[in-house]
């Protein structure tokens, strides 16, 4: 069926009416064949009785009997049925008229009829002018010849309509009946499939979150749309999570960016210091050249205290890249930590840093983990270097713990110090970063020491943190390694 473009109707009511107009239709089909089959067979059954009548009245007179007599007994049986109210016999005896039942038959008529053969045709019957009558006719001779039975029955064509059995058309009306509500039924619930999945596509687009309300039937057109949901949701799904995914990239190269801006201004104002202050103590010397000895070598001094100083910031940095852009090629070992700690802290000590500072080691000689040396000795150097010059306490610790990530050796390092303020803790380890109570650059910090310390226990594999100690005096690194190889298999 095909429907108009402008036309909008919903699926079931389309599938309701293509099934039910093709329902009707055989039903239809039906009805009519039926009648039309009833209105031949009482069509044949009336001509059958007509033919019965004349043969009985042939065989009385064959027989010797009284033709005459059967015909009036004839005339009496039909005399009550409304279908023979108006039947004509006519017996003709050697082309005589013998006998009549009704309005006799002439000869003009017997010739006008036998026009018609066995075929019904149109007659009109006096006395009943609004009514329209067919007629069927038959002529039949005795084997003598001497005898004609001529019979014509007009009847009611109405009466070829009624069924012989009146019940038939009341079942197909009834089947229609039956069948239409089961065609709803069915059409129902294969709309309201559709519906819910229209629903879903229509919510689905603007709604990402939208969750359909109701179940599809359990059948295949209610997986098909199962399936459909479950594709459309999962579609959903992944938008948002790239979407997501996307955010998270751009912030991330906001953040990156972002952080590259700071470490540039911050490596910028780094640097700057140094070069200003060698920049004017040689300007100092060059706009003095009668300058006495002891101020020049004095301005001297500080010239190279200051070019060390940006020398170290430099060899910082470039260190710090190397070990986060993993350009630094390092080989690893099984490296005893109490031998490098203790080593790290007898040159610090020489040189000056430790100054009062007292360092602990109370890791046990088998102690060794899987690095690289140099960026153990860095680690060590850094974390007690800090904890000399800035935390302003008398003792620094190194304690060794099992870990709870295996193949992992849990450090923790200790000073007795003031600590920092807890909202600076995020930001030790970013580059550049002074607390202002305690790493100034008096001290001689570059603000790159803890920033090589993450990346050197990132690099091998470790991971770092950093806590005020529990009872309020100091600061707690807590740093874990990989154990050496050889240790693990033990």
């Amino acid at each position: 069926m095909v429907w108009p473009k402008a036309l909008k109707i919903r699926y079931q009511w389309r599938i309701f009416a293509l099934q039910s107009v093709i329902m009707v239709g055989t039903i239809v089909a039906m009805g009519v064949w039926i009648h039309h089959t009833e209105r031949r067979l009482r069509e044949e059954s009336i001509r059958n009785q007509i033919e019965f009548v004349n043969q009985r009245i042939i065989n009385s007179y064959e027989n010797d009997l009284d033709a005459e007599q059967f015909l009036q007994f004839v005339g009496h049986y039909y005399k009550a049925h409304p279908l023979f109210e108006h039947i004509r016999i006519s017996l003709y005896y050697e082309g005589e008229g013998l006998e009549t039942l009704g309005e006799p038959i002439s000869p003009t008529e017997m010739a006008l009829f036998a026009e018609h053969g066995t075929a019904p045709f149109e007659v009109k019957v006096a006395g009943a002018d609004d009514r329209h009558f067919l007629a069927l006719q038959q002529s039949k001779v005795s084997a003598d010849g001497k005898l004609r039975v001529v019979t014509v029955l007009p009847f009611d064509s109405a009466m070829l309509s009624q069924s012989f059995y009146s019940g038939v058309y009341s079942v197909l009306a009834m089947l229609a009946l039956l069948m239409l509500i089961g065609t709803y039924i069915a059409s129902r619930q294969l709309g309201r499939n559709v519906e819910a999945l229209r629903l879903f596509a229509q919510r689905a687009g603007n709604e990402p979150d939208y969750d359909l309300p109701q179940e599809f039937a359990n059948d295949e057109l209610g997986d098909i749309s199962r399936q459909i949901v479950h594709m459309a949701q999962e579609r959903n799904a992944m938008v948002l999570r790239l979407e997501h995914e996307h955010q998270v990239a751009v912030d991330a190269m906001k953040e990156t960016d972002r952080m590259k801006r700071r470490l540039a201004n911050d490596l910028n104002h780094e640097l700057k210091t140094p070069v200003a202050v060698i920049k004017g103590y040689v300007d100092t010397i060059v706009q003095h050249p009668d300058m006495d000895e002891h101020s020049r070598r004095r301005f001297l001094l500080k010239i190279a205290e200051h070019a060390d100083r940006l020398a170290s910031i430099i060899q910082a940095q470039s260190f710090l890249n190397g070990l986060e852009n993993g350009s630094m090629a390092m080989s690893t070992e099984a490296v005893e930590v109490k031998e490098v700690a203790m080593q790290v802290a007898a040159d610090l000590a020489a040189a000056g840093f430790l100054q009062t500072m007292n360092f602990i080691c109370n890791v046990p000689p088998d102690c060794t983990v899987q690095i690289n040396r140099r960026l153990l000795n860095a680690i060590f150097t850094n974390l007690i270097k800090n904890a000399a010059l800035h935390s302003h306490g008398t003792q620094c610790v190194l304690d060794c713990d099992a870990s709870t990530d295996p193949g992992m050796q849990l450090f923790r390092l200790s000073d007795n110090g003031r600590g920092v303020p807890p909202e600076t803790l995020d930001y030790l380890f970013e580059r550049f970063y002074r607390v202002e109570s305690g790493r100034s650059r008096q001290s001689g910090g570059s603000g790159l020491g803890l920033p090589i310390v993450k990346a050197a226990i990132d690099a091998a594999g470790g991971s770092i943190a950093v806590a005020n100690r529990t009872d309020g005096h100091g600061l707690t690194f807590t740093f874990t390694l990989p154990i050496a190889q050889e240790n693990a298999e033990k």
